[in-house]
């Protein structure tokens, strides 16, 4: 039999136990320990009430999934023949270890809209260090996929790739050979609107009166954020406005033909988006 009846799981230890009872005079010799054709490793039969023999599995069996089949071989002595009966096989079945997310921190409450986002992610597990890859993804949508270094890693990426509002997002450590899949569900990232950080209106004075006296506004993001802000820009001349004008490249341009000499007082709006 074995210590930790099948299936085990990744790594778990374990060891092959025989038991030898009813013989007179006692046991004495080895036992060899296979798997499959492979042998294992040898062990000294107890000698001692209740006769117990433990052997250790080694590595190549707890940290390999799969089924492995065992068999214990008796070597004789001067009164018991060798034999492999009546020792039966064992079959053990060693099953992935499920590890946890050590690590996944996602950011504050919310994010501005075009700005960086880091999340370290981490899979952890006593039974070893996971290998592999951890995807994040919104709805139907990967946002990104790392691969995990000594069970470690960070995904990249900018918050204008997803939508303004809340952002719902799914974790899945993809699983290896020794570890299995695992998901999260529990995190989110509610984008907000980036509040730029200037807006600008410039001209080229003076204009004569009647003449075309064209203005231009810029709308520069915030520091720290990617994206050109898109919209309109609203012009207003003395209060009263003569243009809107959808943006282009961060910018828009009015012209108005009808100031009177004197100085005037040209305001932009801009509307947002």
């Amino acid at each position: 039999t074995t210590s930790n009846p099948s299936p085990i799981t990744y790594n778990q230890a374990t060891n092959a136990v025989v038991v030898m009872t009813g013989a007179t005079p006692a046991v004495t010799g080895t036992y060899s320990f296979y798997d499959g054709a492979t042998l294992l490793g040898t062990a000294a039969v107890a000698s001692v009430t209740p006769f117990t023999t433990n052997f250790v599995l080694p590595a190549s069996v707890i940290q390999s999934v799969g089924t492995h089949t065992l068999t214990v071989q008796y070597s004789g002595d001067a009164n018991y023949a060798a034999s492999v009966a009546p020792f039966p096989s064992i079959s053990l079945v060693v099953n992935k270890a499920t590890p946890t997310f050590g690590t996944l921190t996602f950011p504050g409450a919310s994010v501005a809209y075009g700005t960086a986002v880091s999340i370290p992610v981490t899979v952890s597990s006593a039974a070893g260090t996971p290998s592999g890859t951890v995807t994040f993804s919104v709805g139907a949508t990967t946002i990104g996929t790392v691969t995990l270094a000594s069970g470690s890693g960070t995904l990249n990426f900018n918050s204008n790739v997803l939508a303004q509002g809340l952002n719902n997002f799914t974790v899945v450590y993809n699983g290896d050979a020794n570890f299995a899949s695992i998901t999260d569900s529990s995190h989110s990232i509610t984008v907000i609107k980036n509040a730029p950080s200037a807006i600008s209106v410039s001209s080229t004075t003076p204009t004569a009166s009647g003449a075309n006296a064209t203005f231009t506004s810029t709308v520069t993001p915030a520091a720290g954020t990617t994206g050109t802000p898109t919209g309109s820009i609203v012009f207003k001349a003395d209060g009263t406005t003569f243009a809107t004008i959808p943006m282009s490249g961060g910018a828009a341009s009015a012209s108005i033909a009808s100031l009177l000499p004197g100085a005037h007082s040209i305001t932009v709006f801009y509307s947002g988006d």
